[in-house]
């Protein structure tokens, strides 16, 4: 069980870290589970933690952990009625788990076409500080493995390259060679 004194401790630690000699004024951040549109909850759960997951590797943020987000929030009886997509909300979990930026948003899944929708919201303003929607028509795991990084190089406004990737179908590829009969290689 989560107690008021384990919240104590982790804000007196957050409090410790951030005042301590270390030169990193990073600024911490949470992600909210993304709504699910007409995909299952759980792949929405795997981007949200993928998202997650890239956003902590750029060290722009310090990213909570989910487990301890859920904890904060279950101690707090924090009750949702539905999803937390308005800035309204992510502005309340953000301020029970002490962080100064939240990311939400949406997976939608509408035909062959994927979308995330995805935002950072500054708790003490309300205001949006980045927005991106990013589309995929595709497998559902090539948007769980480039679609991710793609979608948080963005949100934190870094450059992304889209040149490598996974794509899979089918395709016709006419080779000739100059002269006939040469050796051709595909690298």
């Amino acid at each position: 069980m989560f107690t008021n004194t384990k919240i104590l401790c982790l804000f007196v630690i957050l409090l410790m870290y951030s005042l301590s000699g270390q030169e990193d004024d990073r600024r911490n951040l949470a992600v909210y589970t993304f709504d699910a549109r007409g995909v299952s909850s759980i792949e929405a759960e795997a981007i949200t933690d993928r998202i997650r997951i890239e956003v902590s590797k750029a060290d722009v943020y310090v990213v909570i952990e989910r487990g301890l987000m859920e904890e904060v929030l279950k101690e707090q009886a924090f009750q949702l009625t539905g999803a937390c997509t308005e800035s309204s909300c992510l502005v309340e979990v953000g301020n029970l788990l002490a962080v100064h930026y939240m990311i939400g948003g949406s997976v939608t899944h509408i035909g062959s076409l994927y979308s995330i929708e995805a935002r950072i919201i500054d708790i003490e303003t309300g205001d949006i500080v980045a927005s991106v929607i990013e589309d995929y028509n595709g497998p559902v795991e090539n948007l769980l493995v480039q679609t991710t990084k793609i979608v948080a190089a963005k949100l934190l406004g870094l450059e992304t390259s889209t040149t490598s990737g996974l794509f899979t179908g089918t395709s016709d590829l006419l080779v000739k060679s100059n002269p006939p009969g040469g050796t051709i290689y595909i690298n």
